[in-house]
């Protein structure tokens, strides 16, 4: 269990003055501050086992991936499908050990992520394409700009 650092001041539960009062006077207990709110503590994401028996899906998962959603990162893939990056690399580079054995499955139906997760990655990947595009356009924008100027110089 790991302890998380907690300040009673910052969460509302004591008071400066309530401290200053109790270090004054010893026989004097802390007294609370009645809105005392549940503190959140997040649970730390653990690293998610996989059985033996599907290790052998992930790089099948990946394979999938990159076929069908070729906007996705080899992070991303490789955090959906719970792999490395260097394994997606090298699935995506066609340089894997086993690539010739390899068949395409779908990642979720493997039950390697959720359907849910799946889709999120998917919209985020889709997001940072069109930021990239938008990104070059105002680039090549800012190009034409330039060499116009200088022409007209």
């Amino acid at each position: 269990m790991r302890i998380k650092a907690y300040n009673p001041i910052l969460a509302g539960q004591l008071s400066r003055e309530e401290i200053d009062l109790c270090s004054k006077d010893h026989n004097r207990n802390l007294n609370l501050v009645e809105r005392a709110e549940e503190v959140q503590v997040k649970e730390r994401k653990k690293p998610k086992y996989t059985p033996l028996s599907k290790r052998q899906d992930r790089p099948d998962a990946a394979l999938w991936l990159l076929k069908n959603h070729s906007e996705f990162t080899d992070g991303q893939i490789s955090k959906l499908v719970g792999s490395t990056k260097a394994t997606v690399s090298l699935i995506r580079k066609r340089s894997y050990w086993n690539f010739s054995n390899l068949k395409a499955k779908d990642p979720v139906i493997l039950g390697l992520c959720s359907q849910n997760v799946f889709e999120k990655s998917l919209e985020r990947a889709k997001r940072r394409v069109e930021r990239e595009k938008k990104a070059k356009i105002k680039e090549e924008k800012m190009k034409a700009v330039e060499q116009i100027s200088t022409e007209n110089s």
